[in-house]
């Protein structure tokens, strides 16, 4: 089926004060360097050197935890076939004014990619994976998983380090665009019964994103990932939306996976102790979810930002005090 050119008035937001406010915060603090990463991967070349290209984007849910987009891990051959990159070529870069420079950035091999156990390479359903890192993450403010589905007319920003035009070089520094979210089902009949939304540039009038940015995170005003950019989408076309998987309808296997961890600590540890472990970093864990959860309005969102975030070290540091907890019964009974 044919995509739709969709007008850039049906894409208008409803709250427009409440975009131009968020343009204009997030143009003032380059807030995006406490959560996205360019995922790598490793060329080995002549003369035993190496090299990290990039792949996509990604969103740091954790200190060692990456979502991103599940494409990222394949490459597809000229008949079509796809590939998975092998787990011990992916590499994490964090904190890099630069995309092709690597003096200042953090570099972190991958230990784990999980990808979605649903996704689909053909039409790229469920296109989302979650990447373990060796190292822990230098994180300040952290975005936080959705409280609720995404909504037509609801805004956002999408950041990444995507081609500035088709097939056309990447793009050196980060890039960012303030977007309206909207429905797929008119675009393209491959997405009418997906989990995922579609999103148009406010400020540009409608173009899309180019690859680079794929895998790139959503976040709304309350700093919520809410999708992730999917590879179905059009670079740089005028009237083309991108399309973005949406994260709230895959929370559930998202926080299996961030959780995964603990299971594996219950493999080596006695239970009850995994257990007191489990019970307090839940609590923690839970506290912070729950943290940005607030009505569909956002009126008073500027108001009640010192108290969310007020809230947030809370969560941190009962976050903290769960991990020491757990590190101090570690060390008194001999493990």
């Amino acid at each position: 089926m044919p995509m739709t050119v969709l007008t850039y008035e049906a894409y208008k937001p409803e709250n427009q004060t409440l975009m131009e406010e968020l343009i204009r915060q997030f143009n003032d603090i380059k807030f995006y360097k406490s959560y996205l990463v360019s995922v790598r991967v490793r060329v080995d070349q002549p003369l035993g050197m190496k090299t990290y290209e990039h792949l996509c984007g990604g969103t740091i849910l954790n200190r060692h935890k990456i979502l991103t987009a599940a494409h990222c891990f394949y490459f597809t051959n000229v008949a079509g076939n796809s590939t998975r990159i092998p787990q011990e070529m992916i590499y994490i870069m964090q904190d890099s004014e630069n995309l092709f420079e690597y003096e200042n950035a953090f570099v972190v091999e991958a230990t784990r990619v999980d990808i979605h156990p649903k996704y689909v390479t053909r039409d790229f359903t469920n296109d989302l994976a979650i990447v373990t890192t060796s190292k822990a993450f230098f994180i300040g403010d952290t975005v936080h998983l959705p409280s609720r589905s995404t909504a037509i007319r609801d805004i956002g920003i999408i950041s990444g380090y995507g081609r500035l035009y088709q097939r056309g070089p990447f793009s050196g520094f980060a890039l960012h665009a303030f977007v309206v979210i909207g429905d797929c089902i008119e675009m393209n009949i491959s997405y009418t019964n997906q989990p995922t939304f579609c999103a148009m540039d406010y400020e540009h009038e409608g173009e899309g994103v180019c690859e680079g940015g794929f895998g790139g995170g959503l976040l709304s005003p309350h700093f919520e990932v809410i999708g992730v950019l999917s590879k179905g989408s059009v670079c740089a076309s005028q009237g083309q939306p991108g399309i973005y998987t949406e994260v709230y309808s895959h929370k559930m296997w998202i926080e299996n996976v961030l959780w995964d961890f603990v299971v594996t600590l219950q493999l080596d540890i006695p239970s009850s102790l995994a257990s007191l472990h489990n019970a307090s970093y839940r609590y923690a864990y839970d506290k912070f979810l729950n943290i940005n959860k607030s009505s569909d309005g956002c009126s008073s969102c500027t108001k009640r930002s010192t108290s969310r975030h007020g809230l947030h070290l809370i969560a941190s540091n009962k976050m903290k005090y769960a991990r020491a907890k757990y590190r101090s019964m570690e060390d008194n009974s001999g493990i």
